[in-house]
């Protein structure tokens, strides 16, 4: 199933997919170096935010490969955007990891004129992927496929959230750092790191991201309920995705409060 997956990907975008693809085979690479390397940044192992990244990353190239052929547009474009996205976090996930193998943060790192460069460019490719996020839902809703409507739906609604995560990605940015209330590197819920002791940003931002395979998988199923009128499957589809968008709203919220989604 997975060969066929990804067979089906590289038939819609080989770039989308051969990006992804490396960050997926680096993500079991950097499984194995938390296994072998002790070392630690903000009190987590050093390669647990590459691997985090590097899973995150695969998953939203082969979803943006998964839907470009829903749109009307010549295969020119679609390469094009298709390729920028994929160019865009090859740049941003490197940078990240050589940061790793040099042992320090990639995030929020200003400790040196060359460090504080690399987390400059990293906000730099964010920023370029979510203006090509914005042109990729807005040509969703101008040119769309002939798709089902919840699906298509779920497509535009879920970029949409994307959009939202990377405000609140630039939201840790301005206020220099993933927690609220207190400095980045305390206690923390085991792997993920989160904050177990005040607020932290980035439960919203995670579900907000990946809003992007939820809301389409949604429409997608909902679509699949041939007893219900496609008035019926839509509203769903919008209903839960509202639910789905306070989700990540409430989670902002908390953390802007100052309260760690878990205290330990």
């Amino acid at each position: 199933m997975v060969l066929e997956l990804s067979r089906e990907v590289r038939r819609r975008h080989v770039g989308l997919w051969l990006v992804g693809a490396l960050n997926l085979v680096l993500a079991a690479v950097f499984l194995a170096l938390v296994l072998v390397d002790d070392r630690a940044v903000t009190g987590l192992n050093v390669w647990i935010k590459p691997l985090k990244f590097a899973v995150s990353v695969g998953v939203y190239l082969w979803t943006v490969a998964w839907f470009l052929p829903h749109l009307r547009v010549s295969g020119w474009v679609a390469r094009g955007l298709g390729w920028a996205v994929a160019a865009a976090m090859l740049f941003e996930n490197l940078l990240i990891f050589s940061q790793a193998v040099r042992g320090t943060s990639s995030h929020f790192n200003f400790s040196t004129a060359y460090d504080a460069s690399i987390f400059s460019a990293m906000g730099l490719m964010i920023a370029v992927n979510t203006v090509l996020a914005t042109i990729l839902v807005i040509l969703y809703f101008a040119r769309p496929g002939e798709i089902p409507k919840p699906y298509l739906w779920g497509i535009r609604l879920g970029f949409l959230v994307l959009i939202l995560g990377s405000a609140v990605g630039s939201l840790m940015i301005t206020h220099g750092s993933h927690a609220v209330g207190v400095a980045d590197g305390g206690p923390g819920l085991p792997l993920l790191g989160w904050s177990a002791e005040a607020g932290d940003l980035r439960p919203a931002h995670l579900v907000f991201l990946h809003g992007l395979q939820v809301l389409p998988l949604a429409g997608y199923w909902l679509s699949r309920r041939r007893e219900w009128t496609v008035a019926r499957q839509t509203a769903t589809l919008l209903a839960f995705s509202t639910g789905y968008a306070l989700l990540g709203l409430l989670l902002l919220w908390q953390a802007l409060a100052g309260r760690p989604l878990v205290a330990l």
